[in-house]
């Protein structure tokens, strides 16, 4: 796993900072701007998928 994020990343994050700067950068952190809560949003995906109708 290590070899294929270095490959990827070139310089991958080592830390906790480092990460999040990264997601920021690449746009991953607030990307959805519709989600106000997240942790309310979680908990109703969850929802929704452990009582969805199965085929």
């Amino acid at each position: 796993m290590t070899i294929w994020v270095d490959a990827f990343l070139g310089n991958p994050p080592k830390a906790g900072a480092e990460l999040v700067a990264y997601w920021q950068s690449e746009g991953v952190i607030n990307s959805r701007p519709d989600i106000t809560d997240s942790q309310a949003y979680a908990r109703k995906l969850r929802h929704e998928a452990q009582t969805r109708e199965r085929a």
